[in-house]
């Protein structure tokens, strides 16, 4: 696992490298290309540690094979981690809806949040907003944030380092985490990610703390989600699921099975992509499931040959599938029944949505009124001297065929980060001169109306968030929350301070 790891690792970094050297004249793609290179140097040292104390620890004796419980740390594997609310699930505490548009839309930075003190690279995913409080997931913990003042309000604290942290939250302001079984000790060495909590957001309270043994084994999961009042958690070793209401365990990983669920996507259904056969040639199946026995509902199996595949919306069922090196090669949408409505070509630089390794990592995107929305490539501005603009475009589910698409105009870059009712609220990147924008785009006409504009003098702050970097987002009641999903032990090259999060809103 290890060496196939660090084999897609390498590739990434020689493609990183040729695209730096591509677009030296570009400052802004190159900084860009950078950040994402020194996060991937950090994941092959990661995993270099790993294999080396696997190495160290393996004891071959009496035809006994003992092996350290090492480290399968999802972030190894699934990368950035996703931010906003990319598909087309409603009714959770993650900020879906951004209201009604506001009576003032001129917006100002309303406060930072200090990035924790670190040693090394780090995740730091988990980013929600409830109808009490901001939370971030930090280091090895998850804060509670005043919403209007920034000021902490609650610290939860957990017992080793945060792995994941699931993208939804249930009505009432639960969601769950993954993270470490210790604390990293002064050796260096990285726990499992084995043990999973469900957090109560407007307490600042652990709810329950579960884990799951396989054998002698504890089971170490890639990532964790929420839905249909069910946590579930999925890696290389196989799915597990607890109740919400009081944490029973309904199902865990099955030894005698030649598949495993790799992971799973929640919200207003549960669903999950399982892993069959080898590593090295693995075949995936997708099963929308029954939350109460886990049980599939449907299964679609996917096309042979993929490297991975993604879950962009649980209602509509919609994946995203890997084939070669192309991060998405297609997305397919499934019908009640299992059975494909259409396939839709992610041609290569033609979409600049981000399906990382992970099942429920998705940004960028968004699905409702039966139409994916993706965001075209960067390209001239038809309409300025100079600066770069591109498009939204909306795919209808039961064709695979476009059907309309919104300008971002000028000089704007805009991607979606979630849905509003039948609207589409949409970030646009800050420029060298001008502040980011947040703007709902009507499904018919396709005509956008802005919600908010960020202020020209925080341009350098704003451009370290755009949505393609480690960063997730989202925009609710008229303020934009941007939190960082990986940092690193010293701030980047530029001048600007690095933060945990940061909030821009109207007063």
């Amino acid at each position: 696992r290890i060496e196939r790891r660090l084999d897609r690792i390498s590739e990434q970094e020689a493609k990183l490298h040729a695209g730096i050297a591509e677009n030296a004249t570009d400052f802004e793609k190159v900084a860009k290309l950078d950040t994402e290179l020194r996060e991937l140097a950090a994941k092959q040292r990661m995993m270099i540690v790993i294999s080396a104390v696997v190495a160290v620890l393996l004891i071959v004796g009496g035809g006994i094979w003992f092996a350290s419980s090492g480290d399968d740390d999802k972030k190894d594997e699934a990368g950035n981690s996703s931010g906003g609310s990319g598909g087309g699930d409603k009714g959770d505490a993650k900020g879906g809806s951004g209201g009604n548009k506001p009576e003032n839309v001129n917006g100002k930075l309303l406060y930072t949040v200090p990035k924790p003190e670190l040693t090394d690279v780090t995740t730091l995913d988990g980013l929600w907003v409830t109808d009490q409080t901001f939370a971030k997931g930090s280091k090895d913990s998850v804060l509670g944030l005043d919403k209007d003042t920034g000021k902490e309000k609650w610290k939860i604290e957990l017992d080793g380092q945060l792995c994941w942290s699931s993208k939804h939250a249930t009505e009432d302001g639960k969601a769950a985490v993954v993270f470490q079984e210790a604390k990293i000790g002064k050796d260096g060495r990285y726990q499992p990610c084995s043990q999973v909590a469900l957090l109560d957001l407007n307490a600042g309270k652990k709810v329950w703390q579960k884990s799951v043994k396989v054998g002698d084994e504890y089971v170490k999961f890639d990532e964790v989600t929420i839905g249909r009042g069910v946590v579930a958690a999925g890696g290389l070793d196989g799915g597990a699921a607890w109740k919400v209401d009081g944490g029973k365990e309904l199902w865990k990983p099955d030894q005698t099975s030649e598949c495993e669920d790799a992971g799973y996507a929640g919200g207003e259904a549960l669903v999950a992509v399982r892993r069959c056969g080898s590593y090295d040639s693995p075949s995936y199946e997708i099963q929308k499931l029954d939350p109460a026995s886990g049980k599939p509902l449907f299964s679609y199996e996917a096309p042979d040959g993929l490297e991975g595949v993604s879950i962009v919306s649980t209602n509509p069922v919609v994946i995203a599938i890997r084939a070669g090196d192309i991060r998405v090669s297609d997305f397919i949408a499934l019908d009640d029944k299992g059975k494909m409505r259409s396939r839709i070509p992610a041609e290569k630089d033609k979409y600049t949505m981000d399906c990382d390794l992970a099942v429920e990592a998705c940004k960028m995107i968004a699905v409702g009124n039966d139409s994916l929305y993706l965001p075209t490539a960067e390209h001239e501005s038809q309409s300025e001297d100079y600066g770069r603009t591109n498009e939204i475009v909306a795919i209808d589910l039961a064709t695979g065929k476009p059907k309309g698409q919104a300008e971002a105009g000028g000089r704007q870059v805009m991607a979606p980060l979630q849905m509003d009712g039948d609207n589409i609220i949409a970030y646009q990147e800050s420029t060298f001169d001008q502040g980011g924008r947040v703007v709902s785009i009507n499904p018919k006409t396709f005509k956008h109306t802005v919600h908010l504009k960020n202020p020209s003098s925080q341009v350098d702050l704003e451009s370290n968030y755009r949505l393609s970097l480690s960063v997730e987002a989202v925009y609710a009641d008229g303020r934009l929350y941007m939190g960082k999903t990986m940092l690193s032990e010293r701030d980047s090259s530029s001048d600007q301070k690095e933060h945990l999060a940061v909030v821009f809103g109207a007063e």
